[in-house]
């Protein structure tokens, strides 16, 4: 129907039915210190009718988060820019060998994903909840536009730290995603003087490269959350490390003192052994000499 339709004379008829979608059974909602969402194509099981609702990540209180992701970005917008329009989007002109795409929201951002079924350093997208102060410019990392204060206050209320994130599958594979719980260090004054007022606790488990405090229960758990995997360094997840020094030390001593036992041992053996091949030589020339003796008194 147009502009050059009467309505008085149209006249259709109509029929539509509601159709019930299946059910989600899965608590897609995730929370943890750390975690490891997959996503599959074709799903499987109880993933068959979750498999194209998005999945929330949400921190604890006063966390924030970080989530890998194996791919490149080919798009990403954001819902307030610099300039203070509404929306901004840009392409990044990756190319993209499959069909399948991942989406993460932050609060502010939103990034199109060209996943990849291995985590790699050279292929890997970085999420971050929104107000995390995020040092360097990577074209790879969500969330580094961060709003000030003032900006916050315009839009009448904190940033929500949940991220979530979609998947929308076309051909065959498995994709990770893994989250970690982040926690700001606590800053210290320029006069030193704030020091005092810190737990020796504080900040016991950390990346170094986020410069960020992470739970105790993700270290040494057998997979690297931080990205250089310092989590997992076997300088300190060796079981013989992590012992107290002064076992270290007493344990390291009975080893040096049972290594010096053995080598005198095995001198001691090597040594006497070409004696008793001597001494038994000597025995038998002796003996041969006796009976030759013996023969020549009988003899004469």
């Amino acid at each position: 129907m147009n502009a050059s339709d009467d309505f008085n004379t149209l006249y259709f008829e109509g029929s539509w039915k509601f159709i019930r979608t299946p059910t989600c059974d899965l608590d897609l909602r995730k929370r943890g210190a750390n975690g490891e969402l997959i996503f599959t194509h074709p799903a499987e099981g109880s993933e068959i009718n979750c498999e194209m609702n998005p999945r929330v990540v949400m921190p604890g209180p006063d966390k924030y988060l970080y989530v890998k992701i194996g791919g490149v970005i080919l798009k990403h917008s954001s819902r307030w820019s610099d300039n203070n329009t509404l929306r901004s989007t840009s392409s990044t002109g990756q190319a993209c060998e499959t069909g399948n795409r991942i989406i993460v929201h932050t609060a502010l951002y939103t990034a199109l994903i060209c996943p990849e079924q291995t985590l790699s350093r050279d292929k890997m997208v970085e999420v971050f909840s929104e107000g995390w102060n995020i040092k360097g410019n990577n074209q790879n990392v969500i969330g580094q536009w961060s709003l000030d204060k003032v900006e916050i206050d315009r839009l009448g209320k904190e940033l929500s730290r949940t991220i979530v994130v979609e998947f929308y599958g076309k051909e065959p594979g498995n994709y990770p995603v893994m989250w970690l719980e982040l926690s700001k260090r606590k800053d210290i004054p320029p006069n030193g003087l704030g020091i005092f007022m810190i737990r020796p606790d504080h900040c016991q488990y950390r990346c170094p490269e986020l410069d960020a405090c992470i739970n105790s229960s993700v270290w040494c758990d057998g997979r690297e959350d931080c990205p250089s995997g310092v989590d997992e360094a076997i300088t300190h997840c060796s079981i013989l490390l992590q012992l107290p020094p002064i076992y270290l030390f007493f344990g390291s001593l009975i080893i040096v003192i049972c290594s010096i036992g053995l080598v005198f041992i095995l001198w001691k053996i090597c040594r006497r052994r070409p004696r008793s091949i001597l001494q038994t030589r000597l025995q038998s020339l002796s003996s041969d000499t006796a009976i030759i003796d013996e023969k020549g008194v009988i003899c004469s």
